[in-house]
């Protein structure tokens, strides 16, 4: 009913309204003749009607289109305004997203914007030409690969990580080495689909990942849960059992659209042993499912022992760590252990 008087009021020639609640159809009228009464019919003359800006404080629509510094829609049938549409933008070439990139009308006519371009950091000539510093990923380059969604692109996130990183090893060093091991097996566990392709753990079948002592997960568990649900399995503050390794990455993808670096501390022992302690860090900027983001600093430390072969091939990680603090932010919750909003 609501529907049909909205639109009315916004049709030119519309002077009432005929709505057939038991078949949810509505009449627009342009002369009062046609206007019935009958079981079944809710009939109104607009002239009877009082003024809707006096009266009403629900907008009809956003009156204007979303408007945001440097960003351009991508919606290809144009900008609709109705309550509650949601309106996707890019930014221009030269500006980066920083955020969940769509612009709400909500009901008091009014847009609501999740995101903002970021003029791009640009590497120096002098930083870009030391590319041995950059993270190194192996096992991208077989064109035999089955990945989950193409191969990924991991330039953001690696500019993010050259900018803000705590240490900086040198190449050759034990630490460039676990770290770019780690990062090269992350990889493989997020976007490789069938554990033939993946490069970095041994092929005897006795690799697992485990966390906090907790359960062991096999290579065949890795490639299913994906390490999101592995490493969240026993915090109060998501059901991972509700979580495929999909949605867990998507999940963070749009809570962090910045990426989510990781780097290596420090490596207390190694190899074949290899004990080491880790950072993970952002900015909270986008959406995690219901709670809208607050542009905080989000950090989480913990450490690692992993053994590996005489060809640095991982055989099992262990991971501790506490994820509840960092969960806690991003769910609403202000006391972890009561679990109160």
């Amino acid at each position: 009913m609501l529907n049909c008087v909205k639109e009315c009021i916004m049709t030119s020639q519309c002077i009432g309204v005929n709505y057939r609640y038991d078949w949810l159809m509505c009449d627009l009228l342009r002369d009062t003749k046609h206007i019935i009464s009958e079981t079944g019919c809710i009939f109104r003359d607009i002239a009877t009607w009082p003024k809707v800006s006096k009266y009403c404080d629900m907008a009809l629509d956003c009156a204007e289109v979303p408007v945001v510094n440097k960003a351009v829609s991508t919606e290809r049938f144009g900008v609709h305004r109705n309550i509650g549409a949601g309106v996707k933008f890019k930014c221009e070439d030269g500006y980066t997203i920083s955020g969940w990139p769509y612009s709400i009308c909500l009901p008091s006519g009014e847009w609501e914007i999740h995101f903002f371009c970021e003029a791009e950091v640009r590497l120096s000539k002098t930083f870009e030409m030391e590319q041995n510093e950059f993270p190194v990923r192996s096992g991208m380059d077989d064109p035999n690969t089955k990945w989950r969604h193409g191969k990924p692109d991991y330039t953001v996130v690696n500019n993010k990580f050259m900018r803000e990183k705590s240490k900086n090893h040198q190449t050759g060093s034990l630490e460039k080495t676990v770290e770019d091991l780690v990062k090269s097996w992350e990889m493989e566990s997020s976007h490789k689909y069938d554990l033939k392709d993946w490069t970095t753990i041994s092929k005897d079948g006795d690799f697992y990942f485990q966390v906090n002592g907790g359960k062991k997960f096999t290579g065949d568990d890795n490639v299913e849960l994906g390490n999101y649900n592995m490493m969240l399995l026993d915090s109060p503050f998501i059901d991972v059992s509700k979580e495929t390794h999909d949605s867990s990455h998507d999940l963070f993808k749009k809570a962090f659209p910045e990426g989510f670096p990781w780097e290596v501390l420090d490596v207390l022992s190694g190899p074949p042993i290899v004990s080491f302690t880790w950072r993970h860090w952002t900015k909270w900027t986008g959406p995690y499912k219901d709670q809208k983001p607050t542009g905080e600093n989000i950090e989480m430390v913990g450490s690692c022992v992993a053994e590996v072969t005489s060809d640095m091939k991982i055989k099992y990680i262990q991971v501790f760590f506490d994820p509840n603090p960092v969960m806690a932010k991003l769910t609403g919750y202000k006391c972890p252990l009561s679990l109160i909003k």
